[in-house]
């Protein structure tokens, strides 16, 4: 008898051992848990990544109006470069970009304190809001608009780093 419970133990397999049923439901309750916890996590992050774009789509041309309106009530843009802190405060924070460039692509009036790209005047053409993106070591989201003040053209540009 102790010759067979030797051969017995000798072709037993340890990588071999059969696990209970309820043991294999638990185990694949779990991975289907993680995958199921996964795939919704994945999901919320990418449709939050859209809601913040669409949100600053609607944000931005806001600020591009504000700024337009400043511009058409005041006598000269000269008088708002000298004031460069009147729209620095009105953009609140550190994230947010204004630039006004005229016809030539020169910088009129310029907020940038994440240091985002200039961009030029021939981003904006014809007469709506043109959305733009861009990663230069950060992403970054632009609006900018082509207008007239005081007879001249200049194009507005409003940017958010998110």
């Amino acid at each position: 008898m102790l010759v067979c419970f030797h051969i017995a133990a000798i072709n037993e397999d340890p990588f071999q051992m059969r696990l209970s049923l309820s043991l294999r439901l638990a185990l694949m309750f779990a991975l289907l848990s993680l995958v199921t916890a996964s795939a919704i996590g994945f999901y919320l992050y990418h449709s939050l990544g859209k809601e913040l774009v669409r949100r600053d789509d609607q944000t931005l041309p806001g600020r591009l109006e504000r700024m337009e309106s400043l511009l058409n009530n005041t006598a000269s843009i000269d008088v708002l470069r000298q004031q460069p802190q009147l729209y620095a405060n009105m953009l609140g924070n550190t994230d947010n970009v204004l630039s006004v460039l005229n016809s030539d692509g020169d910088v009129l009036i310029e907020i940038n304190p994440p240091g985002l790209p200039v961009p030029t005047a021939s981003l904006a053409t014809g007469t709506g809001v043109i959305f733009s993106s861009g990663e230069a070591g950060q992403p970054y989201r632009l609006a900018s608009y082509l207008t007239r003040i005081h007879q001249r053209p200049l194009t507005l540009v409003a940017g958010k780093k998110p």
